[in-house]
Formats: C-alpha cells, structure tokens, sequence
C-alpha cells in the first residue's frame, strides 16, 4: 500500500481512477486512509468486485470488467482429450509467481492426487517474490519424480499461451486473492 500517488494527484489536483483489486482485511485503514485524502478531490473509486466495495465500505464505486478478446482466446477445439483415460494429465497454470496465487497450495493439493501428472506454470517471476519462487522450485524437486513433473516456463506472450492451452487437459487459476486476472 503505498498512499503517495493519492497525496500527489490531490496536492497537483491531477484527477485519479482508484482500482480496487483486493479483499484484504489488512487494507481496510489504508483504504479509509486514502478516501479521506481523496475527499473533495477529482476522483473515481472503481472495483472489479462487488465483495471489495462492500468490505471496504466504498460509497460511488463503479464496478469495471476485464476486457477479454473471445475472438482470440477462443478453443481450438483440436484438443478433445478425454482426460481420464490418459497416463498422465497435464496441467496449466498462468499467472505470475506470486503468494497470492497459491501456487503453493495447488502443489499441496496435486501432491495428494494419486495419479501421474504434469503441470505447467506460465508466469513471470516476480524480483519481490525470489523467495517464494525458490520455495516453489524446492516444493516441486520434492515429489515424485516419476508420476509428477513441474514446469516453470517463464513469461510468455499470448500466442503460445493460448496454443499452450490448446494442449492442456485442465487450466487451474489458483488464489488467495484474485483480482483482475489477464
């Protein structure tokens, strides 16, 4: 949380767009805090959730959408893998390496499944998270190497992600938070 940007746009009278993303209950005064500088301002308060502008108590709050292009991100349809009958079932992730997104927690879970698997994680290694990513990486050296298999594929663009997809048996988007997924 970081209330500088809010104190310089109302000091230089700039308008500012305030994107709620979270749902924590640690922001709580950090929003109430903000609004305050905010007051009398030229603002807007917007959320991609309905649940952020109720925990945060948001008064003139407009609800955005993600624009999302289905023309592009449209199935294939090449895929029609029946996963079930399969040796292995692969898996995608997309999302950047952060605690956020549980990919700790989807590690857990895939350890306990009693079939082979392979997932794959397309995401951009965040610097504020090394730690978390080299815990990810030591979690994954951990399991089974011949039933399980995990992938750190790095950033990657939209084309091979949707191709990526394309490819995939199951596309998981684990989270402690989400926000505003790309």
């Amino acid at each position: 949380p970081n209330l500088a940007p809010l104190l310089a746009a109302r000091f230089l009278k700039i308008p500012v767009v305030w994107c709620f993303h979270e749902t924590f209950d640690e922001m709580k005064l950090f929003v109430k805090t903000g609004n305050f500088f905010l007051k009398k301002g030229n603002y807007q308060l917007v959320s991609v959730s309905k649940l952020a502008i109720q925990k945060y108590k948001l008064d003139d709050c407009k609800i955005i959408s993600p624009c999302i292009d289905t023309r592009f991100w449209k199935p294939t349809g090449k895929n029609k893998s029946k996963i079930f009958n399969k040796n292995k079932i692969k898996i995608t992730v997309v999302a950047n390496i952060s605690p956020n997104k549980g990919i700790d927690v989807l590690l857990s879970a895939l350890k306990k499944f009693d079939g082979e698997w392979e997932l794959d994680l397309i995401g951009l290694k965040l610097e504020n998270y090394s730690n978390y990513y080299n815990s990810l990486k030591l979690l994954s050296e951990n399991l089974n190497k011949n039933k399980i298999r995990v992938n750190f594929l790095g950033l990657r663009d939209e084309i091979f992600i949707r191709n990526h997809l394309n490819k995939t048996d199951v596309f998981v988007l684990p989270s402690i938070s989400e926000a505003l997924p790309i």
